[in-house]
C-alpha cells in the first residue's frame, strides 16, 4: 500500500518512482527495494522543489505464522516552491561578474543539483577561499513560493607562489619558481610569472588571463616567454607567444 498524497500527487517524477517499486502482492519481501523506493520518493521531491515533503507513515509489517508481510508507505509532498532572487554577498569582484550566467533561475522549480552546479562552479574560481550557499527557505514567499537563496564568498589570497631547487646530472643545479597574481583588479584579471635557471637552461614566461562572458569559470588568456638552452651537443633559443581561451 504505497501512497503519494498532496498538492504533487500527479507530479511525473513521482509516478516514475512509485511505478518502478518492485515488490508487488505475491512477490518475495525484500527489504532492499522498501529502502530504494524512500530514497527514489526523496530524490524526486529535492528535484523538483517539494521541499516540505515527508513521510507520514512508513512500516512493514510481518505475519510469521502466514508468512506475509504488508507495507505501508506514505509520502506527503507538500506544495511546490521555485527559485527566488540569488544574493550574493562578497565584495571583491565586479558583481557583474559574478553574476554572469548563474545555473539558477528564478521561477524555476527549486531542485538541489542547481544549488550544487552553482557552489561547484564559485568553488573551481581561483578567487575565493570559501563558498557557502544557502537556500533561505524561512524568507520563502508565502504567495509564489519563492525560495531566495544566498551567497557568502570569502576572498582568497592575492598572491601564490611556488619556488623549487634541484640538481640533475644534465642540468646541474637547478632553481624555479613562480608567482601567481590571482586576482589584480576587481574586473578578475589574473596574471602569472614564471622562471628556471640551471647551468644549462634558463626561461621565463608571463600570462595575463581575462574573465571572458560567462563569468568567473571562463578566460580568455595571453601568454609569451623565451627560453635558451646551452649543452655540449646543442645550443638553441626558443620564443613563444599565444592565446587561448578556457572553460
Amino acid at each position: 500500500d504505497v501512497r503519494v498524497e498532496g498538492p504533487g500527487a500527479g507530479h511525473p517524477a513521482f509516478h516514475k518512482a512509485t511505478g518502478g517499486f518492485s515488490l508487488k502482492p505475491g512477490s518475495r519481501l525484500e527489504h532492499a527495494p522498501y529502502e530504494a523506493l524512500k530514497l527514489a520518493l526523496q530524490n524526486a521531491a529535492a528535484s523538483n522543489g517539494y521541499l516540505d515533503a515527508r513521510f507520514t507513515e512508513r512500516r512493514i509489517e510481518v505475519d510469521r505464522a502466514a508468512h506475509r508481510g504488508r507495507i505501508a508507505l506514505r509520502y506527503e509532498t507538500g506544495p511546490q516552491f521555485f527559485f527566488g532572487d540569488v544574493r550574493i554577498f562578497q565584495d571583491v569582484l565586479d558583481s557583474a561578474l559574478v553574476y554572469s550566467e548563474l545555473p539558477i533561475e528564478p521561477g524555476r522549480p527549486f531542485d538541489t543539483d542547481s544549488l550544487v552546479a552553482l557552489q561547484n562552479r564559485l568553488t573551481r574560481s581561483p578567487y575565493f577561499s570559501s563558498v557557502e550557499v544557502e537556500p533561505r527557505r524561512d524568507l520563502a514567499d508565502s504567495v509564489t513560493m519563492r525560495v531566495p537563496i544566498e551567497v557568502t564568498l570569502t576572498p582568497g589570497k592575492r598572491l601564490g607562489y611556488t619556488l623549487g631547487a634541484g640538481y640533475g646530472t644534465d642540468t646541474g643545479p637547478l632553481v624555479k619558481g613562480s608567482l601567481e597574481f590571482r586576482r589584480l583588479n576587481r574586473f578578475g584579471h589574473r596574471g602569472q610569472i614564471e622562471g628556471i635557471l640551471s647551468g644549462t637552461r634558463q626561461g621565463i614566461g608571463a600570462q595575463y588571463a581575462l574573465p571572458r562572458a560567462g563569468g568567473v569559470a571562463r578566460s580568455l588568456t595571453f601568454y609569451g616567454g623565451y627560453e635558451n638552452e646551452d649543452t655540449e651537443t646543442e645550443k638553441s633559443h626558443g620564443y613563444e607567444v599565444g592565446v587561448r581561451s578556457e572553460r
